[in-house]
């Protein structure tokens, strides 16, 4: 599945359903995600916090990894619901390159402005298992 076969509104309204399934008591900052994969189903996931704010987790990362804990492994594209289209914290930016690569990034707010990038705007120099050495358990 290609960017220009996303249905990038689907998506979106996807992600702000999402959104609003969000459990942030602390800072009442509501994000949703729908991750989609190669194949065409769609994970979806809210951020969830905790009073020990370490602990919480950001949409994302919900969504991807529910994902890839159902053995999915390829993906097309992610939409990310918030309030004002913010684009995603560093520590996402990290783990979606990991597992995503270059797919496209769908912001959305609640206006339901639609904004696309490509992952690689948002991270322009990636750390990944490229730069690791070929002696790395990792690889």
């Amino acid at each position: 599945m290609t960017a220009q076969h996303i249905d990038t509104e689907k998506l979106a309204s996807m992600a702000q359903t999402a959104r609003s399934k969000a459990v942030a008591p602390y800072s009442h900052y509501q994000v949703g995600a729908a991750l989609l994969t190669t194949s065409g189903n769609i994970y979806t996931a809210g951020n969830i916090e905790s009073s020990s704010y370490g602990l919480t987790m950001c949409a994302e990362r919900v969504a991807l990894f529910s994902a890839l804990a159902n053995g999915v492994r390829e993906f097309a594209g992610i939409a990310i619901a918030t309030d004002n289209g913010a684009s995603p914290c560093g520590a996402c930016r990290q783990l979606l390159w990991e597992y995503l690569g270059d797919v496209p990034i769908i912001l959305t707010d609640t206006e339901s402005n639609i904004t696309t990038f490509p992952l690689s705007d948002l991270l322009p120099e990636p750390f990944d298992g490229t730069k690791l050495s070929p002696e790395s358990p990792m690889e």
